[in-house]
């Protein structure tokens, strides 16, 4: 009888220290958490490995230590931090969230698209595996697909049940949107987005440069000056802007104009071949040969 009481109260403590041992891990990943977020990055490792400790297979605990090493450029500490999170639940979308963050770091876009497709498999409403996902779409010329999701994420920023990690304002979001519809030629689509985005934004220079090649692709040169023309004042140090609107220039048939921003996207960027080609073609209406030839040797020597 006396024996089964002291197994009987063996149990129990060993469940009593079971049971303090998870809610020290519990307190240990929330300071853990809360040093990261306050950047003090090493002392949330030691807080978060202490709760790993505790409770070896605490996923979160595994996914913050791997956000904390990828703060550190630990590329093969938080890899291995992330594959443990998702191998511990699977079927939870935020070990793959942080391990798609390490891939793009590392440049893996392949690997990062699979993880942020599962996410969007296993939660259907986290707006931050849209938009990267969106990215890549777009970086690999899939505008369509880009489109799709970036269209995602403002259906769900006005049904209001958008969830937000790690991503840019609705104005980042419709300014990506308005450049695809841009790079697929569908440039009414674009204006209307990145109208929007200027809106939201209006010291944003991308939105307006964007917007004046939309312009520039509708023929409408004016209008394509006048963004340019913004572009420009928000940063003075941008060449593109100044060739563009050259372009819009000498749609307008001013070539002084033309050939002055072509001078000065020259002397930003010595190396834009683009510029000495188009100022060549310049020089060479105006009948300055030698000056046109100069601009083409120095175009074929870049």
């Amino acid at each position: 009888m006396g024996r089964k009481i002291v197994l009987a109260l063996t149990i129990a403590a060993g469940c009593f220290l079971r049971a303090g041992a998870q809610t020290k891990a519990e307190t240990l990943l929330y300071q853990g958490v809360a040093d990261l977020a306050n950047g003090i990055t090493q002392k949330a490792i030691v807080k978060l490995s202490e709760a790993i400790r505790l409770k070896p297979d605490y996923a979160d605990a595994f996914a913050n230590r791997c956000t904390a090493y990828l703060k550190l450029k630990d590329s093969v500490r938080a890899m291995s931090d992330c594959n443990r999170a998702v191998e511990l639940r699977p079927k939870v979308w935020t070990g793959y969230e942080v391990r798609s963050r390490l891939f793009l770091a590392m440049g893996d876009e392949k690997n990062a698209f699979k993880d942020l497709s599962t996410i969007i498999s296993l939660e259907g409403d986290i707006s931050s595996a849209y938009f990267k996902r969106a990215i890549i779409y777009k970086n690999n010329r899939m505008f369509d697909k880009a489109i799709l999701d970036l269209t995602k994420i403002i259906d769900l920023d006005f049904a209001n049940i958008l969830i937000r990690i790690d991503i840019p304002g609705r104005e980042e979001v419709y300014y990506q949107r308005g450049l695809c519809y841009h790079l697929s030629k569908s440039y009414d689509l674009a204006i209307t987005d990145l109208n929007e985005a200027i809106r939201l934004n209006p010291k944003n220079v991308e939105p307006y440069y964007t917007r004046g090649s939309s312009h520039i692709g509708k023929r409408q040169p004016d209008l394509a000056v006048r963004d340019f023309t913004s572009a420009i004042k928000l940063n003075p140090r941008l060449p593109p802007a100044y060739f563009q609107r050259a372009m819009a220039y000498g749609m307008q048939n001013k070539p002084a104009l033309t050939l002055a921003d072509l001078n000065t996207a020259i002397a930003l960027n010595p190396t834009y071949k683009a510029a000495y080609e188009a100022r060549a073609f310049i020089y060479q209406a105006l009948g300055k040969k030698a000056l046109a030839d100069r601009d083409t040797a120095a175009a074929k020597a870049l």
